[in-house]
């Protein structure tokens, strides 16, 4: 049971990281793992049970900001400005798409199809 809480709590850790870098606030978090921002907070400490739809919805998240990163060569100017500009190709902002599920993972399909190009 220790071994799980503490994956929880590392991939909680984790995407915080990741959502402090890109300046998502707290509603965006939670909605990006599909739960109330109280659920969300109450969980800060524990992360969600592994396996679950959130800790899904978080690595999914946490696997689109690694080819972000890739892609900004670690520039977080860069990644700010391609987070929350429209992009044509999606025809939304990354930030909105991120939102769901679906989305989340076009989102992730798409930048594993940036990275294979570049």
């Amino acid at each position: 049971m220790k071994n799980t809480f503490d994956k929880s709590r590392v991939l909680m850790q984790s995407f915080n990281r990741a959502c402090d870098t890109l300046e998502i606030e707290l509603e965006s978090r939670a909605k990006i793992v599909g739960v109330s921002e109280l659920i969300y907070a109450e969980k800060q400490s524990t992360g969600f049970e592994i396996p679950g739809i959130e800790s899904e919805l978080q690595l999914i998240f946490l696997h689109f900001y690694k080819h972000l990163f890739s892609l900004a060569g670690g520039n977080n100017d860069f990644m700010l400005h391609w987070f929350y500009t429209k992009q044509q190709h999606l025809n939304a902002t990354p930030a909105d798409i991120c939102k769901s599920k679906a989305g989340l993972s076009k989102l992730t399909q798409y930048m594993e199809s940036i990275n294979k190009i570049n």
